[in-house]
């Protein structure tokens, strides 16, 4: 009987420090996940922006783009 406890609690020991291992890979895949789609979510956000200044250009002037930005500008950061 104690042989047989001291086999259980070497084997629980065994699997708790597996279970904590696994663990900290899981939250480190997490945080690398976590990462990637920022990363991701970026890179689509000034795709999109490019995208939009080239058409823009094709229909509008520089100068009607500049007052366009400009009153986008003024609209979002100078509010009262």
């Amino acid at each position: 009987m104690t042989v047989d406890k001291a086999q259980f609690d070497t084997t629980l020991k065994n699997v708790e420090k597996d279970l904590e291992e696994t663990s900290e890979e899981l939250s480190k895949v997490s945080i690398e996940c976590d990462v990637w789609r920022s990363k991701f979510l970026a890179s689509r956000f000034v795709s999109k922006t490019v995208h939009a200044v080239k058409c823009l250009n094709t229909v509008f002037s520089k100068w009607q783009i500049s007052f366009i930005l400009s009153h986008i500008f003024t609209t979002i950061f100078c509010t009262e």
